[in-house]
């Protein structure tokens, strides 16, 4: 059993001939940098993500439009209340009074809508309850119904019809900011696919590395790799600490896990 209680951000695996491995505490990078900026202002105990919905702006021009943007609650992730859709928004001065709406659904649940009218702006902020989330994967999606002209099908190709989303729109969520993790949560969060850059960690090699420990860590970029399939991982490999650290290997600089000389917040486990 692994019972870490500080929140010491490193964690080692190791092989020899008697294979073993060895965990620090799994915890939450504990420099302001692992935060997003807003997390700044976030309650104690808690840590926010900003995730941008668009990356350009978009523009909804047909009568019926629909758009989703799919994320996913990990082990590891427990979600607080305080997450909320905000929405940048603009719209023709064509549009038709009372025969316009926009809707957002999470998980195929209508949270909240609102009327679109001629020259309708946001901002649209929609506050999400912590309950329609759930462990895997989630759907946020963002419906409208809008008008430029009477009569079926005229606006089809109707250019004058739309409603158009600034990047800045974006989906905040709230998660339990933790001292440790359990290790079932595992890459998580040295692996948190919620983050911009998903990698939170960089890799220690010893100064002598052997091919052996230069081959687990590939296999282990290959491991996050299957785990996060949507965006390209970025990973930092060196034979320097600091900061939130996967260590490979067993170095004799490095301090070694035996029951008698671990830190407070460090466990370990050998076979």
């Amino acid at each position: 059993m692994i019972e870490p209680r500080n929140r010491r951000p490193a964690l080692r695996l190791a092989a020899s001939a008697r294979p073993w491995i060895a965990l620090a505490a799994i915890a939450v990078a504990a420099s302001a940098s692992a935060q997003t900026d807003s997390a700044a202002t976030a309650p104690a105990g808690s840590y926010t993500y900003d995730i941008p919905l668009f990356r350009d702006e978009t523009a909804f021009t047909n009568p019926t439009n629909t758009w989703t943007y799919f994320f996913e609650v990990r082990p590891g992730v427990r979600l607080l209340p305080g997450a909320f859709v905000e929405l940048f928004y603009n719209s023709s001065t064509t549009l038709i009074k009372g025969q316009g709406s926009l809707t957002v659904l999470v998980n195929n649940v209508p949270i909240a809508s609102r009327k679109l009218a001629d020259g309708t702006t946001g901002p649209w902020k929609v506050t999400i309850p912590v309950e329609r989330f759930k462990m895997g994967f989630n759907e946020l999606r963002i419906v409208s119904r809008q008008r430029s002209l009477d009569g079926p099908c005229q606006d089809l190709d109707n250019l004058a019809n739309w409603v158009r989303f600034g990047k800045q729109s974006r989906l905040r969520l709230v998660r339990e900011d933790r001292a440790t993790f359990p290790l079932a949560a595992y890459p998580f969060p040295y692996l948190d696919n919620l983050e911009p850059n998903p990698v939170r960690a960089a890799w220690q090699l010893p100064a002598q590395a052997t091919d052996r420990q230069i081959s687990e860590v590939l296999e282990m970029a290959s491991d996050w790799g299957r785990k996060e399939t949507v965006r390209p991982l970025s990973f930092r490999v060196g034979t320097a600490g600091g900061g939130p650290i996967v260590q490979v290997g067993n170095a004799p600089e490095w301090r070694q896990p035996e029951m008698s000389n671990l830190a407070e917040g460090d466990g370990f486990l050998k076979n």
